[in-house]
């Protein structure tokens, strides 16, 4: 219990989500929870209604489908008291009702979004912060998406058929597919296995050359075919089982080119998920999975290896000598105390008082995890205990639960500096600055300008003290598009920093992002290759010569940006004006197809050209040419097929247009 309230850290921790507010205003709306197991319907006034305890209670009892327990907080009876509930039409501008502690902090938010009078939005709230989303948005007073956020991860789950399970993951980071797993395993639920498999379509995103896809869908096949019997027969994992954490450092890049794969891949290639039965420690081999788009999927079956059992699974993409021979597992008995003591720690401070008893049981929680470090016998696992200890520390800072949480990292660093553990430390550091970063962002108030700009400081830094970490090509590209748009005059030290990235880290998935950037901040006055295929497969390519003489506007988009009804309406009405003098070519950049299709529908008049490839902001070979960041982007281009500019936005095309035909 922790201020009354039943609360636990998540597994997963991550920047949270900005709170959204709404349009419209209601005093009354219907209040349905619908689910497979039960349904709750109420009707509440903002003036006639039932008392405000008994509204409390009964705002409690809509549960949502799919977050555990854990995961939102839920006050109890000495808590309640303090608690209100309120509609949101005042505050938020849309129907629905509001719930509040005694401090003022959110507990939960239910929403009639499009003011029908029935509920399409319940959210569920932690420390004051949205972790937990059940939607419908079909409109059919049945929840079909279910989204986690914040400190809660990055889950995006469909239930297509709406029957309470999760048929597919739009979003699912290799971590919560390894929580996914060994779930489904200990449950012997092959829904909840397959739904984390990849579809033909993605396979074929991946395009991984004929050998690779051979290979891939025979893992595949073998995976969806053998696992009810896996699950069913296997011992290890029980009712009393409890997963502990991701057992893999770092993913894997497969570069194009190599064993015949036509883009680059990023894997884990050889998962792994540490789980505890008791006093007893062993992990599940996960095998290879592989990101695809904003999701990450598993390819191979599960297997529970041991002192006898060898490695049968992963390497895929990257083989591990020796594995499906002779790798098994040494024993791992020597950490049990260890890890014991760890768990412990974590347990109190479940229940600690915010303060001095909990900085104190943060202190010993990570001595007892930097002593798990200093007793693994490999480096995979020194890694891995390493990371979950920067982890654990830069996340409590960053929730303001371990005020000397920077100084522990620093100190822990230190220690590991001086066992030449120099990646751990790079880690060490990154998490630091992270976790401040998040920190100040929160308490900035309204303006975070300050914030970002330490932030950016920080990051420099980090890339001099740590100039062939892996962390530091994501660092670099941060520092780069914050330069490129925030920065007066800032292309020419944008293209720099850049530049320094490809350079620097050419076979980090960030390289691609920075060459396509730099083509496009050094394109004014030039002609550009781009290159794409439409919707229906068809190519295209800005050299073609039947556009010369053209004005082309090349328009990158996304369904979920903020202004893309309102371009398309723009650019529907240019090219009605200039149909002899105008080409608009239409790059989405969506994960899924899927949705940009639904969009397009919605505005037949878009008859322009419409490209789309796999992969969305983060592989989409659309995104990488240019190195587009954060749609929508416009491209323009004159007759002669050289760019005019590249940073433009729609509304002010009509007056570019008209100079380029004077």
């Amino acid at each position: 219990m922790v201020g009354g309230y039943r609360s636990r850290s998540s597994r997963f921790d991550r920047p949270f989500a900005p709170f959204q507010r709404f349009k419209t205003m209601h005093s009354t709306v219907l209040f349905r929870n619908s689910c497979p197991t039960f349904v709750i319907v109420a009707f509440w006034s903002c003036t006639v209604g039932l008392a405000q305890d008994a509204q409390l209670k009964q705002s409690l009892k809509i549960l949502p489908v799919h977050a555990e327990e854990e995961e939102y907080e839920t006050p109890d009876d000495a808590a309640m008291k303090g608690c209100t509930i309120e509609s949101s039409s005042a505050s938020l501008k849309v129907p629905g009702w509001v719930v509040k502690d005694g401090g003022g902090r959110l507990l939960r938010l239910f929403l009639d979004t499009d003011g029908d009078n029935k509920l399409d939005q319940w959210s569920y709230f932690r420390n004051g912060i949205e972790v937990y989303r059940d939607l419908d948005t079909d409109k059919n007073e049945k929840k079909d998406q279910h989204r986690w956020m914040a400190t809660a991860g990055t889950r995006w789950g469909i239930d297509k058929d709406e029957d309470g399970k999760i048929d597919s993951w739009k979003i699912i980071s290799g971590e919560e597919v390894a929580v996914e797993i060994f779930n489904a395993v200990k449950t012997a639920d092959k829904g909840r296995f397959a739904a984390l498999l990849p579809t033909s379509e993605e396979v074929r995103s991946l395009r991984l050359g004929e050998t690779m896809n051979g290979k891939v869908e025979a893992a595949l096949k073998k995976a969806a075919a053998g696992f009810d019997a896996f699950a069913k027969s296997q011992k290890a994992i029980t009712s009393k089982s409890e997963f502990v954490h991701f057992g893999s450092s770092r993913p894997s890049l497969a570069i194009a080119g190599s064993n015949g794969l036509e883009q680059d891949v990023i894997a884990y290639d050889h998962a792994t998920a540490v789980f505890e039965t008791g006093e007893d420690l062993e992990q599940l081999m996960l095998g290879t999975i592989v990101r695809v788009g904003d999701a990450w999927r598993a390819i191979e079956l599960p297997v529970i290896i041991d002192e006898q059992n060898a490695i049968s699974n992963g390497g895929i993409f990257v083989p591990l000598p020796g594995v499906g021979d002779s790798v098994v597992m040494g024993d791992n008995s020597g950490q049990n105390e260890l890890f014991e003591k760890w768990q412990a720690l974590d347990e109190k401070l479940t229940g600690a008082k915010p303060g001095a008893e909990t900085e104190q049981l943060q202190e010993e929680r990570a001595d007892a995890l930097m002593e798990l470090v200093k007793g693994s016998g490999t480096e995979e696992n020194r890694k891995n205990w390493a990371r979950q200890l920067a982890d654990t520390v830069s996340a409590a800072y960053a929730e303001g639960a371990f005020e000397g949480g920077l100084k522990k990292l620093e100190k822990l660093s230190g220690q590991l500096k001086a066992a030449g553990a120099e990646s751990e430390v790079a880690y060490f550091g990154w998490c630091a600055l992270s976790a401040k970063y998040t920190r100040d962002f929160r308490s900035s108030g309204s303006d975070k300008s300050e914030a970002t700009a330490n932030f950016m400081k920080a990051l420099e830094k980090f890339v001099d003290d740590h100039p062939e970490s892996e962390f530091s090509a994501e660092a670099l590209m941060q520092l780069a598009i914050y330069t490129e748009v925030n920065s007066s005059g800032g292309d020419e030290k944008a293209v720099e920093l850049y530049a320094r990235l490809e350079k620097s880290f050419p076979d980090s998935p960030y390289a691609k992002r920075a060459s396509g950037a730099k083509v496009r901040l050094t394109a004014t006055g030039k002609q550009i290759p781009f290159r794409g295929s439409t919707f229906g497969g068809k190519p295209f390519d800005l050299d073609d010569r039947t556009l010369r003489g053209k004005i082309v506007v090349l328009y990158f988009w996304s369904t979920i940006s903020p202004t893309s009804e309102t371009d398309f309406e723009e650019l529907q009405r240019l090219a009605a004006k200039y149909k002899n003098e105008l080409v608009i070519v239409g790059a989405n950049l969506d994960s899924e197809k899927g949705e940009a299709e639904s969009f397009l529908k919605k505005n037949p008049n878009a008859s322009w050209i419409n490209l789309f490839e796999p992969g969305g902001m983060e592989t989409s070979p659309l995104a990488l040419q240019l190195g587009i960041t954060a749609p929508p982007v416009v491209v323009l281009v004159d007759g002669e097929g050289k760019v005019v500019d590249t940073a433009m936005s729609v509304p002010e095309l009509d007056r570019s247009v008209q100079r380029l035909m004077r």
